[in-house]
């Protein structure tokens, strides 16, 4: 088998016995193999493992064997990729939602409408509701203060065009109509075709950041008086 992974080779044996690399079971004792037919399963270049068929008598494959072999090897290789990317996909999927839920920031989802279809749980924190079912069915705009809320059209038909708006200031609104300061990055979700699907926001409070530079405004003018005066 090890010839087979090598090579990417169909390998036929008509007779283990003459054939010194073929290396007997240690486990089974009673191995009573004497003609063997090795198909690697290939996916492109790549062999992800090998069919591997053990016949008692010697001189038993032929070239329909062979043949037949080789096509289930296709079909079992095929199974085995399919199989393969479906791990990988939902390995990635489960790093996004473990990325997205951990995000520090708030992400939100919409449709091209603006509708909310998922929020992670700093979205929900920053909103002050209770839970994710709250956000979801909301319009985004709804989050966003009125006064800012042309110019956050404006933005989103921006994204429509671009792809992408980034780090935009927006005063937005809590659940109970508290007003933050907040930086928004809008993304374009397209599907398969490149038609757009959806979007994807990241909010993030700035409402520390705001205060700090407040302060060092304050502290500015105060030195400013303190130079005039002396």
């Amino acid at each position: 088998t090890g010839h087979a992974v090598v090579t990417g080779k169909t390998i036929v044996c008509q007779d283990v016995t003459q054939e010194p690399r073929y290396i007997y079971s240690s486990v089974d004792t009673e191995d009573k193999t004497l003609a063997e037919l090795v198909v690697p399963l290939k996916s492109g270049e790549r062999v992800l493992g090998v069919l591997d068929i053990h016949h008692d008598e010697k001189n038993c494959f032929s070239e329909d064997d062979v043949t037949h072999a080789e096509i289930l090897a296709r079909y079992i290789a095929a199974a085995l990729e399919r199989a393969e990317l479906f791990e990988k996909l939902r390995d990635s999927e489960e790093m996004y939602k473990a990325l997205v839920q951990a995000s520090p920031d708030a992400i939100i989802m919409s449709d091209l409408t603006g509708k909310i279809i998922r929020a992670n749980p700093r979205a929900v924190e920053l909103s002050k509701v209770e839970d994710e079912s709250e956000l979801i069915g909301l319009n985004f705009f709804d989050l966003i203060a009125q006064k800012d809320q042309d110019r956050a059209r404006e933005n989103l038909e921006k994204t429509l065009r671009d792809g992408f708006v980034r780090d935009i200031e927006y005063t937005c609104l809590r659940s109970d109509g508290t007003p933050f300061p907040a930086e928004l990055s809008v993304s374009l979700i397209r599907d398969a075709e490149g038609k757009p699907m959806a979007f994807v926001g990241i909010l993030k409070d700035i409402s520390e950041r705001k205060k700090l530079e407040e302060q060092l405004r304050q502290k500015q003018k105060l030195e400013a008086v303190g130079e005039l005066a002396g």
